[in-house]
C-alpha cells in the first residue's frame, strides 16, 4: 500500500502498525518526521499515505477557522503553528503561504485544500496551507470581475476542479466558468434555473453566489441571493439540483432605495460541517436554528434551536452567526447600522466577540478579535493531501 521501508529505527514495530500510528499524528509531526531518513521521507510523502492519513479520525487534527481580509488570509487561534508567521496563539495570524503582494478575493475549501482568488496576479491560488505547496491558474482571459464559488477536490485521481463566477464588466451578466486540473482549461458551464410553478409561473431566480459554496469532494451547495434558494452542483456531470428550504426558516429581507437591510444572503450561512452540509442563522428573535442536509431523502433536519436573547447587551446591538466548527459557533455582536450597505464589502468591520456551544448551550466572550473588511469566513482542517504535479 505504502512505498519505501520505514527503516532500522522502527524494527520493533510492523511497519502495519507504525503506519497505522503515523496516520493519527497531527500534519507538523509528519512533516516533522520527513526529515528522519530518505525513505521516511519517501513514505510520509506518499499519496497513498496523505489519503490514508486525511481519511483517519484523529482528534489530532482539528478543523478551525480561516477568514479573508484584504491584506490576506488569517486564522483564529489557537492555528497549529506551522501555519503561523508568530508563535503568539492569542491574536490572528497570517498565513506564511500567502505571497507579500497578494490582494485576497474569496476563499473556499474542500478536503484539507483552499482556493483564493488574487486580484494584483489575476490569477486563483489552490494548494495545501500545511504543506506550502501551491499552483497558481490563471483567471479566464475575458473577464475582468471574478470570484472563487466551489472547490472539488478527488483524492483517488489527485485532481481538482474550481467553480466561479465571472463577467467582463461589472454591468454586464455575471457567468459560471470551470476550470478541471485535468484539461488545464476553463469552460462556461450553465446557470442554474428554477422551475415554473403555478404559484409564480415566471421562475425568478438570482444566481449571484456571494459567499462560497459548501463544497464535498464533487459536489457544491450554496445559497443565493433572493428567495432563498438552496441548490447543488455537481462537478463532474456539471448539472444543477434544487431543493427546498428548510421548514420553519425564518429570515427577514427588507430594502431601503439602494440599500440592503437585514438581507437573507448575510444572515444565512452554508456550509461544511463535518462531513454533513448545513444551514445555520440567527433571526430577529435572536433564535438560532440549524439544519443539515439528508442528501438521500432531499431534507432538512433541525438539530439545534436555541435563544440567545441573554447574549443581546444592548438593545440597538444584533447577532449575526459566521462560522460553525466543531460544536462551535462564532458570533458577531453589533450595531444594527452595520447591516446597512449597499455591497458586503462596504461593511467596515465584523467583530468577533463570542464562541457559543450549540450542544452545551455556554458561551465565551472574545476580546481583541475585532476585524476589518473580513469578506469570508471558512472551516479548515490541515491534510497531507495534495495533487499530482
Amino acid at each position: 500500500m505504502f512505498g519505501g521501508e520505514m527503516g532500522s529505527l522502527c524494527c520493533a514495530l510492523p511497519d502495519e502498525l507504525m503506519l497505522k500510528i503515523l496516520t493519527q499524528l497531527p500534519v507538523q509531526s509528519i512533516l516533522n518526521f520527513k526529515a528522519i531518513s530518505k525513505s521516511w521521507n519517501e513514505t510520509l510523502s506518499s499519496p497513498s499515505f496523505a489519503t490514508a492519513h486525511s481519511l483517519s479520525s484523529s482528534p489530532f487534527s482539528p478543523t478551525f477557522p480561516l477568514f479573508v481580509q484584504k491584506s490576506g488570509i488569517f486564522s483564529i487561534p489557537p492555528p497549529p503553528r506551522c501555519l503561523s508567521l508568530s508563535p503568539n496563539d492569542t491574536q490572528p495570524q497570517l498565513l506564511k503561504h500567502l505571497p507579500d503582494d497578494a490582494s485576497v478575493d474569496g476563499l473556499t475549501t474542500c478536503n484539507g485544500l483552499i482556493c483564493f482568488y488574487d486580484r494584483t496576479s489575476q490569477s486563483y491560488y489552490i494548494g495545501n496551507p500545511a504543506t506550502s505547496k501551491y499552483t497558481v491558474v490563471p483567471a479566464p482571459v475575458d473577464c475582468f470581475y471574478n470570484g472563487v464559488v466551489g472547490l472539488g477536490y478527488d483524492p483517488i485521481s489527485f485532481s481538482f476542479k474550481i467553480l466561479i463566477q465571472c463577467s467582463p464588466k461589472s454591468d454586464t451578466p455575471w457567468r459560471w466558468c470551470l476550470f478541471s486540473s485535468l484539461t488545464r482549461c476553463w469552460e462556461t458551464v450553465e446557470a442554474p434555473t428554477t422551475p415554473k410553478t403555478v404559484e409564480a409561473p415566471t421562475p425568478k431566480f438570482d444566481h449571484r453566489c456571494d459567499r462560497a459554496m459548501a463544497c464535498t469532494g464533487s459536489t457544491c451547495y450554496g445559497v443565493f441571493c433572493s428567495c432563498p434558494n438552496f441548490v447543488a452542483f455537481d462537478l463532474n456531470t456539471k448539472s444543477w439540483d434544487s431543493f427546498p428550504p428548510p421548514e420553519g426558516l425564518s429570515y427577514s429581507c427588507r430594502r431601503l432605495g439602494g440599500l440592503f437591510i437585514h438581507t437573507c444572503k448575510y444572515l444565512l450561512k452554508t456550509q461544511m460541517w463535518g462531513d454533513r452540509v448545513c444551514i445555520f442563522n440567527i433571526n430577529h428573535d435572536l433564535e438560532l436554528k440549524i439544519w443539515v442536509l439528508n442528501r438521500e431523502m432531499r431534507n432538512w433536519e433541525l438539530v439545534v434551536n436555541a435563544g440567545l436573547q441573554n447574549l443581546k447587551d444592548k438593545p440597538g446591538n444584533t447577532l449575526e452567526a459566521l462560522l460553525l466548527v466543531g460544536d462551535t459557533l462564532f458570533i458577531s455582536r453589533h450595531n444594527d447600522r452595520l447591516f446597512i450597505s449597499r455591497r458586503h464589502r462596504d461593511r467596515h468591520s465584523t467583530k468577533i466577540t463570542i464562541a457559543y456551544n450549540v450542544r452545551s448551550h455556554q458561551f465565551t466572550i472574545i476580546e481583541d478579535l475585532s476585524l476589518r473588511n473580513v469578506f469570508d469566513f471558512v472551516p479548515y482542517k490541515t491534510t497531507l493531501l495534495s495533487w499530482d504535479a
